[in-house]
């Protein structure tokens, strides 16, 4: 309604209530794109990270190499996907994840469980490589 004040002259407005609420619409959705955006740069975020920073350098040879193949194996997940397990991998629970990055629960769940999941059969297929080497 002050952005009507603003622009009112009386005569260039036929239907104040509905240029109102035309308004109210395009600032909601500029607000929900806002927030898309920030739920998006959180998941780029977290799909850069490196395995340096992550394996400590004091790291036994063969630590260090289990911890770099979980970090590849991890890198094949999709952003969000990655993004979820690096939360769960931090100790956090699934409503947690949820309300920290503002997804749903249940999207936080289902990605979690495909997470899980295709995680599993890479580590399956790096075990069966592996072992035919």
């Amino acid at each position: 309604m002050i952005e009507l004040l603003r622009v009112w002259d009386g005569e260039s407005i036929r239907d104040p209530r509905a240029w109102v609420r035309l308004v109210a619409v395009r600032k909601a959705a500029a607000v929900v794109r806002s927030e898309r955006r920030l739920r998006e740069a959180q998941v780029v975020a977290a799909a850069r990270l490196e395995v340096e920073s992550l394996v400590p350098a004091t790291a036994e040879a063969e630590s260090r190499y289990e911890i770099e193949v979980v970090l590849r194996l991890l890198r094949a997940l999709p952003p969000v996907q990655r993004l979820v397990m690096a939360w769960e991998f931090d100790g956090y629970k699934a409503a947690d994840i949820a309300r920290i990055t503002g997804m749903k629960d249940i999207t936080v769940r289902s990605n979690l469980r495909h997470a899980h999941a295709q995680l599993k059969r890479l580590l399956e297929a790096e075990n069966k490589e592996v072992g035919t080497r």
